[in-house]
């Protein structure tokens, strides 16, 4: 049985891991919240640090993971995550090389070939069971600083870029 009514329960949390969802190597030395009431269960995250098998990092912050009762029809639980990440831009771009983002279904380029600084925002919702649940929906929207690729990205030689990438999964 679910706690419900006037039930809360929330916890501190220091220097844990996490996973996140899909292949993106897991949180580490997070801190945050984990809080559960009325049946929903929300994990608030204020710094972490996402080690990258290449030995690069990219740090998480201000990320909230929201998850829900399961849907009283089908029993799937929808989760969603709203998280920040910030970095060098190869730390970075390797980061949404992993699934569910693989960025470069969009554009051929190596982590490695980028240089300067993001900022950005990932948006996840996915389900937490069932293997039968919708495919996770997300975006992901970085800020770029002095940002470049020394391959050619469409033929063109980027260099000092300042400004906004969009990705979603039908576009970059």
């Amino acid at each position: 049985d679910q706690l419900t009514g006037d039930t809360r329960v929330e916890l501190s949390v220091e220097d844990v891991q996490f996973n996140v969802v899909g292949d993106i190597p897991p949180v580490s030395q997070a801190n945050g919240t984990v809080a559960f009431a009325e049946g929903v269960t929300t994990v608030s995250l204020s710094e972490g640090t996402v080690f990258l098998p290449s030995g690069l990092s990219a740090r998480a912050t201000d990320g909230v993971l929201t998850i829900p009762q399961a849907d009283p029809e089908t029993g799937l639980i929808r989760a969603l995550l709203d998280m920040g990440i910030a970095g060098e831009a190869k730390a970075v771009g390797g980061l949404i090389t992993f699934d569910p983002i693989g960025a470069q279904q969009f554009y051929e380029f190596s982590p490695t070939d980028l240089s300067g600084e993001v900022d950005g925002r990932v948006n996840v919702e996915f389900s937490l069971n069932g293997e039968n649940g919708a495919e996770p929906d997300w975006e992901v929207d970085l800020q770029v600083s002095n940002a470049g690729s020394a391959a050619k990205i469409e033929g063109r030689q980027l260099d000092s870029l300042v400004g906004r990438i969009e990705v979603d999964p039908r576009r970059a």
